[in-house]
């Protein structure tokens, strides 16, 4: 034979450790899609129509508004944050509208703000997932599977990773793309 017989202990710790990947991968990502809906409320404030949605991130805030904002490519909305987050928002919520059948996103209407805020979330919860499988596939090529579940579990867990998942904010993109 060209090829040895694999070694079966080789392969059950294979194995485990792709188990024990999707366990970590599972857990992190439930931990980061929980708070997606923080700040939405049944309170209805006077002279509203729908429930009153709260927001706890000003970095938020400022990505979801130059998101909205009308520009051009060639003229986009100052920002320091950049304008990257911003056009894949937008990008997001353009396919809502076609393919969803959304209304145009408007802040200023309260029915509106909240499923633009939850698209917002859920992206920022894609990168920081996709983060977390980087994590595994350049551990395991470069220092083998243990290492890659040690630093799985760490960016899993890691509270500041958790935030920023949780918030559309910049640093959970660019997490993701600098990783």
């Amino acid at each position: 034979a060209i090829f040895p017989p694999q070694n079966p202990v080789v392969r059950l710790a294979g194995n485990r450790s792709h188990l024990l990947f999707l366990m970590l991968l599972l857990a992190g990502a439930s931990v980061r899609i929980i708070g997606i809906d923080r700040g939405r409320s049944e309170f209805h404030p006077p002279g509203r129509s729908a429930p009153a949605f709260y927001h706890f991130h000003p970095d938020e805030n400022l990505v979801v508004d130059a998101a909205l904002a009308p520009f051009t490519p060639a003229n986009p909305p100052i920002t320091g944050y950049g304008m990257l987050p911003s056009y894949l928002l937008r990008g997001a919520m353009e396919a809502a509208v076609v393919l969803a059948g959304w209304d145009e996103p408007d802040l200023s209407d309260p029915r509106s703000e909240y499923p633009v805020f939850r698209l917002a979330r859920l992206l920022a919860a894609i990168y920081s997932i996709g983060t977390l499988c980087i994590v595994w596939v350049l551990g395991k090529k470069l220092f083998g599977s243990m290492a890659a579940l040690v630093a799985v579990g760490l960016v899993a867990f890691a509270p500041g990773a958790i935030q920023q998942s949780q918030f559309h904010i910049v640093d959970g993109l660019f997490l993701f793309l600098s990783t």
